[in-house]
This record gives C-alpha cells, structure tokens and sequence, in this order.
C-alpha cells in the first residue's frame, strides 16, 4: 500500500505537525506547472514543503503566482519569477529553521494528486507601493498556538 497524502490548508497547521512528529528533514523546492490544452497556456508557480511520517507524507503547497506562456518568454517577466521563486525558498528555509529539521531540496512523487492550497494567498500580499508582505510567519516552537 503506499503512502497517504496529507495536505494543511494553513502554514501554522503544517509547522505544528513538524513540531509534534519531528522529522528529520522537510523537502522544500519551488517549481511550475503547465495548463491547458492548447495556447495561450496557463504557468502556475508553486512551493512545496513535505515531510514523511510513517505511511503519511504531509504536504504545504504554496501557490506563488499566475503567468501566461506567452508573458513568460520576456527577460524580465522571466527574472521576476525567477527571483519571486528564490525567495520563496529562502522564506521556508527560514520558517523552517526553528523547528530543527533539515531542510532539503525535493518534491515527493505523488504528491500532484493533492489539490490543496495551503494559505490560497501565497506566501506574501502585495501592497499598492509594490512592497510584499508575508503570509507566511517565521513560527518559534515556543510561541506556536496551539
């Protein structure tokens, strides 16, 4: 039988099951995905932190933004993404590091299936002067809810 999937529909839900399971590494990694049957395509950005607990692989999927195929194929379109996801690790790493594991590169196959969206926002909001604000809190064990 394999491995069943759990998704958190909130970042604090994810980091207080690593808290009160705590594995010994949680993979984080950003990428894309490609939708549609015909152009114009769709590009979906993401990031995903995952960790394995027995039988269960526990999933906090991020969506990071929207952008058609076709915008894509402009050097600063393709920059801002770019950056947008290295950020994004870096902000996981970070939310991460309190919790003791180690972080590593990686996405647990079979996963996709998972249709859950943790935090539907993403990781920031965007403000009108351009400036980001995040969604996603660095969490020391101690001030976690409960």
């Amino acid at each position: 039988m394999g491995k069943h999937i759990v998704g958190y529909l909130k970042w604090e839900d994810f980091i207080r099951e690593v808290d009160a399971l705590r594995p010994r590494t949680v993979r984080v990694q950003t990428y894309h995905r490609t939708e549609g049957k015909q152009p114009p395509f769709l590009v979906r950005f993401w990031a995903e932190a995952a960790f394995v607990s027995k039988d269960e692989v526990h999933v906090a999927r991020l969506p990071l933004g929207t952008a058609y195929d076709f915008d894509l194929r402009d050097p600063d379109t393709q920059e801002r993404f770019a950056a947008l996801m290295e950020q994004a690790e870096a902000l996981l790493h970070a939310a991460l590091a309190p919790c003791g594991v180690e972080v590593r590169r990686g996405v647990y196959a079979g996963t996709d299936r998972l249709r859950i969206r943790t935090d539907p926002a993403g990781l920031w909001r965007w403000e009108k002067d351009g400036e980001s604000i995040r969604l996603v809190p660095e969490i020391p064990m101690a001030e976690a809810p409960a």
